[in-house]
């Protein structure tokens, strides 16, 4: 029996072909459920597009609950869930399920005490004339009053029933509609995310990557603050605090502020921070006011009064390649925000992006950081961190194309340390480098912001001193610098003295490049090392000649030994007390075709600077040894000295060369005196000392030279293996004028008796320089007053006229220096 007539039936599908959509169809469905009055209140539970979940689209509770129909749409239960679920009963059973105080499952029936409603009943949405498809859904009916009969399931289910198809192409629509606008938002957020990629991993600045990502969250999610935290020294700290509202920014930098020295330890999961971090998972809270109850720590506590207690949090971990490098928070305070499923995943994608653009971020500043310390390897020193001699050349040629076209004028200043290597020889090469980053402070302190210092060598340093206002004022400068590298330098427990020379030129007068600068700013320099050091020189032409000659000379002395061009000269030494002679010292001699008779004064300093001193030594060693090796075989038992110059001291194995020169010469080692300088001795006690054993153990005698005119350290002394102290010329040519040199020399002879060593008096060159000696008890003197330095022939006829020392007035031989 059909309840609605032809007339109804057309009126009605009339109206459904002309609604326009799934919503319009459930509407109109309501409207005509409404008008029979058979029922209370309905749901209607339409299949979802994957046909898991009946979702409730069409909801009309009782009248006194309405108010909940909002509330209650859209919910969704499971297809798969318990059979006895009223819905689910009329769904699979594909026939009409009932609830009331008789029939249905007991856990259902709370429902209705709920709705107040005597009795549920759900009929399944299907065509009767095709029973093989599937419900489309249920509707859900409700009876407050009475219960329902047959005729209220046969009329619903007629009108249900001119629905069906429609419905079911409402829903196949909807669900392609649904399926497109998922498609077209996947595919959006799959463009957004890539352009995302795109963009983040082109910055290099963590602070651009946190802003990219905070602004691309805060235009989807409701979030008004992002906490962006990195793993760093095993613990959480804060980067920043991004703020969606500028007004709000004071609020975010408040919180950046009070984290900034506050880090999360990693050491519990207290705080969504580190549980994030820890746990590797993502964190919700959808109201935090529900959580203010529970205790927290301070930081917590004093991190969320600042935010001014916010409603939503999030917190999810910040990954790369699936491990955790950190966390985000996210903070909502003005109201709760719903972060459906799929907003929650692209966020985690999102951070998955966000932790390759922070590693990206970290290796691009490693990598900067690295190519910087290339850059700066390449052009500055590394011990002093000065310009080095690359760099200082590419200013100069920058400052020279500047001074050209600006018209100024500037100063090229050389500063050679005097005496440095004595440092390193002594002290060690790690007192000498402290003392070169003493000395580069010193030098910046007296330089401008626009001068330059590089360092050029060792211990050579350059300075380029500008001159815009062209008042050649630079003079000034340079005593300052002179004077504050002589100022002594603490290092460690002891305080040592440096000098400096320092030579300088002018541009344009002095020359217009780089290398013609450089040039005579060096040898400015060297005439102030030869004009004794710790001076200052300004550039002349005439220098150039002299540095040419200097060059010259340094040429021909490395092939004077090899040509034959050396020769020593013997000065004998003698008792003071008997008279007799008891010794001679070889004293070197060049004799070049060309230049004649060099100087020692001019070449040994030459030969030092140089390094030939070295070979030259070995040179005049073994010629020493073998010449008094052939005085023994004349009869003449006399004893040779010869003076180690401290770079031979100094060399790996000397023990062993001196030795094996003895052995190649045959001569006996009691018939051998090195005489060693005392700064060379001093300055590293413990390895002279080595080495001095090493030559007594030989049987060589050992000589300290030039006592007195160093720095002396008399608790190493006693210590030293010495035979004899050499009282230095200066002393012995003031004694007779002099009260200070007199009281010093008899200082020195004291010393040295109460050491139990001679004392071997030089220079001397007059009788009463030789009797004021005698009285102080000094046991031998060498000197003009005796014999000058000899020649082997003359010196072999003066040893065997067996020549004696006299106190008496004799005829000395004429004056002049002893070496």
């Amino acid at each position: 029996m059909a309840f609605l007539s032809i007339e109804q039936k057309c009126t009605l599908l009339d109206r459904i072909t002309r609604a326009a959509d799934l919503h319009a169809l459930l509407d109109l469905l309501g409207e005509e459920i409404d008008k029979l009055g058979l029922v209370d209140g309905y749901i209607v539970n339409l299949c979802d597009a994957a046909g898991e979940n009946l979702c409730s689209l069409k909801i009309r509770l009782p009248f006194e609950f309405r108010y909940l129909d909002k509330t209650y749409l859209g919910y969704k239960t499971s297809l798969k869930s318990d059979i006895t679920n009223t819905n689910m009963r009329a769904f699979h059973g594909r026939g009409i399920a009932r609830l009331n105080t008789e029939e249905g499952p007991d856990s259902e029936r709370p429902m209705l005490a709920r709705w107040k409603v005597a009795e549920c009943a759900a009929l399944p949405i299907l065509s009767q004339a095709q029973p093989q498809l599937a419900p489309i859904g249920t509707l859900l009916l409700m009876k407050q009053g009475g219960s329902m009969d047959a005729h209220v399931f046969e009329t619903i289910g007629e009108l249900a029933a001119l629905f069906l198809a429609p419905m079911r192409a409402a829903l196949g629509t909807a669900f392609l509609q649904e399926f497109h606008e998922r498609f077209q938002r996947a595919a959006s957020e799959h463009a957004r995310a890539l352009d995302f990629v795109i963009e983040i991993n082109n910055l290099t600045a963590l602070e651009s990557v946190f802003d990219k990502f905070a602004g691309d969250v805060f235009r989807q999610l409701a979030f008004e603050y992002i906490g962006f935290y990195l793993l760093e020294d095993n613990v959480l700290k804060n980067k920043m605090v991004a703020a969606a509202d500028p007004r709000r920014r004071e609020i975010g930098d408040s919180l950046a502020a009070y984290l900034s020295d506050k880090p999360y330890a990693l050491h519990s999961l207290a705080g969504g921070v580190p549980h994030a971090f820890l746990k590797n998972a993502s964190l919700m809270f959808h109201d935090v006011q529900e959580l203010m109850h529970i205790p927290m720590s301070e930081m917590d506590t004093q991190s969320l009064r600042i935010l001014q207690t916010p409603r939503t949090l999030l917190v999810l971990p910040i990954r790369y390649q699936g491990k955790p490098i950190g966390s985000l928070s996210f903070f909502s305070v003005t109201q709760p925000v719903a972060v459906p499923e799929s907003d929650l995943q692209l966020l985690e994608k999102l951070s998955a992006f966000l932790g390759t653009a922070i590693i990206n971020c970290r290796n691009f500043a490693v990598n900067q950081a690295q190519n910087a310390e290339l850059e700066r390897l390449a052009t500055h020193d590394v011990l002093t961190g000065l310009p080095n001699r690359a760099l200082l050349r590419d200013r100069l040629q920058q400052g020279l194309a500047r001074w050209s076209r600006q018209g100024q004028k500037a100063t090229i200043a050389f500063v050679d340390l005097d005496h440095f290597k004595d440092i390193n020889d002594t002290l060690g090469h790690s007192a000498g480098d402290r003392a070169l980053v003493s000395i580069t402070n010193r030098l910046r302190d007296c330089l401008r912001q626009s001068d330059t210092v590089a360092r050029y060598g060792g211990d050579e340093f350059v300075l380029i001193l500008e001159d815009p206002d062209n008042n050649g004022s630079h003079e000034m400068v340079l005593q300052r610098v002179l004077a504050a590298l002589c100022e002594p330098i603490r290092d460690l427990a002891q305080e040592f003295t440096l000098s400096c020379s320092i030579g300088y030129c002018r541009y344009p007068d002095d020359g217009e490049d780089v290398d013609t600068l450089l040039n005579a700013a060096d040898v400015a320099m060297y005439q102030a090392k030869q004009l004794g050091r710790s001076n200052i020189q300004y550039y002349s032409p005439d220098m150039r000649v002299a540095a040419g000659k200097r060059l010259t000379l340094e040429g021909k002395l490395r092939h004077a030994a090899e040509n034959n061009e050396l020769v020593l000269h013997y000065q004998p030494k003698a008792d003071i007390k008997s008279g007799r002679i008891v010794g001679v010292e070889a004293l070197v001699r060049w004799q070049n075709p060309e230049l004649g008779m060099v100087s020692p004064g001019v070449f040994i300093p030459i030969a030092e600077e140089s390094g030939l001193i070295v070979p030259i030594g070995d040179w005049i060693l073994r010629t020493a040894c073998a010449q008094a090796l052939a005085w023994q075989q004349a009869g003449l038992h006399i004893p040779v000295a010869v003076n180690l110059s401290a770079k031979q001291f100094q060399a790996p194995g000397i023990a062993a060369r001196v030795r094996d020169t003895l052995e190649a010469t045959g001569l006996d080692p009691h018939y051998l005196e090195l005489e060693l300088t005392e700064s060379m001795s001093m300055g590293n006690p413990e390895k002279s000392i080595d080495i001095m054993q090493s030559f007594k153990a030989l049987g060589i005698t050992l000589t300290i030279d030039d006592f007195g005119t160093g720095y002396s350290n008399l608790s190493y002394l006693q210590r030293f293996p010495l035979d004899k102290l050499k009282l230095d010329q200066s002393f012995v040519r003031d004694m007779t004028h002099s009260p200070e040199a007199l009281a010093i020399s008899q200082a020195v002879l004291a010393v040295a008796h109460s050491l139990h060593l001679k004392v071997v008096a030089e220079g001397v060159e007059t009788l009463e320089q030789l009797q004021l000696l005698a009285k102080s008890n000094c046991e031998e003197m060498q000197g003009y007053y005796f014999s000058r330095p000899l020649p082997a022939e003359d010196c072999t006829r003066f040893l065997s006229e067996k020549r004696r020392l006299s106190l008496q007035e004799t005829v000395p031989f004429k004056t002049g220096a002893t070496h």
